[in-house]
């Protein structure tokens, strides 16, 4: 799955996130805001991870999501 899919639906995905980074506290995850750069930041600050293993770490798990996959809440 594309990165812009998820940022622009951030708030459900972050949930996703939460999961697979347990470490990654919900704060963190409310500041990502769907920015790739600042979820990479973040996983370098919680995990002490080098920039790139967060990068490929983040690109790892866009792959666990279908391409048509869109994950909306109810409004």
């Amino acid at each position: 799955m594309r990165w812009e899919r998820i940022g622009i639906h951030w708030d459900d995905y972050r949930v996703r996130a939460k999961r697979h980074w347990i470490e990654l506290s919900d704060q963190q995850l409310e500041f990502v805001h769907g920015d790739r750069e600042l979820l990479m930041d973040s996983l370098q600050e919680s995990y002490g991870l080098p920039r790139d293993i967060a990068d490929e770490q983040i690109r790892e798990w866009c792959t666990t999501f279908g391409e048509d996959e869109v994950a909306l809440s109810p409004r």
